[in-house]
């Protein structure tokens, strides 16, 4: 089967959702306000369906940046699934919006798994709606991903509390450093 990889279209695709991402690990580690309100300002910049859209494709990115069979993008796929729902449990123990996690990780691993001859072929128009809350929500369930993603492989991505940042800077060179020579 051939094995798409991520290319600089995916990766300048992907801006978006690796940014935001980025800026929400560091307000979860830092606490500052100016972080906190970075973030917030990064979040509203994009519309939401293009941070939702985004955010989906970082995740893809990283299944394929990581893996380059189809097996061990599902198995990694199927830790980051397990350790999303996990870590979704408020401090109740209740698991709001359990079942649209699971539905997003479904979308997703279709999404990444599904054969394709090129990174351009990548499909997630099906999860977004258009509608403002929908999409924002579908965003949370992206970034939820992607921070399962970057934990569940630490073999390929390095520290959890650097690997953001770095795989937002991976993202950004490779989208445009083929452009700058």
């Amino acid at each position: 089967m051939f094995a798409p990889a991520v290319t600089p279209e995916l990766a300048e695709h992907a801006l978006i959702g690796a940014a935001v991402h980025a800026l929400a690990v560091r307000v979860s580690q830092s606490g500052n306000p100016g972080d906190r309100t970075d973030l917030d300002f990064a979040r509203r910049i994009p519309s939401p369906d293009e941070l939702a859209e985004s955010s989906t494709v970082y995740a893809i990115s990283l299944v394929w940046w990581a893996h380059s069979d189809i097996g061990s993008r599902r198995g990694l796929l199927d830790a980051a699934t397990r350790l999303m729902l996990y870590k979704i449990a408020d401090d109740d123990g209740e698991r709001r919006y359990e079942s649209g996690y699971r539905i997003y990780a479904s979308q997703l691993l279709d999404a990444a798994l599904s054969p394709k001859a090129h990174a351009k072929e990548v499909d997630v128009s099906h999860l977004v709606s258009g509608v403002k809350e929908i999409d924002l929500m579908t965003a949370r369930f992206a970034d939820t991903a992607v921070a399962a993603v970057l934990l569940s492989d630490c073999q390929s991505f390095g520290d959890p509390a650097r690997s953001a940042e770095t795989m937002r800077d991976e993202m950004i060179h490779l989208a445009y450093a083929p452009q700058a020579a």
